[in-house]
């Protein structure tokens, strides 16, 4: 929230945490890279399911 929608940079971020702006970047990076496997996995179940077929979600 704060990097993405109110704009704040790391080191701003880091100073409001209370952790070193590597760590915040280390976080964004992983958050993004969680997003993206989110959203890959989402997108295999709708293509799956256009072609009929029953997904089981993976745990």
């Amino acid at each position: 929230m704060l990097y993405y929608y109110l704009g704040f940079s790391t080191s701003e971020i880091a100073e409001l945490m209370h952790v070193p702006a590597a760590t915040v970047r280390t976080r964004l990076a992983r958050g993004r890279s969680k997003l993206k496997f989110i959203l890959e996995e989402g997108d295999r179940e709708i293509q799956s399911n256009q072609a009929g077929l029953r997904v089981r979600p993976s745990r």
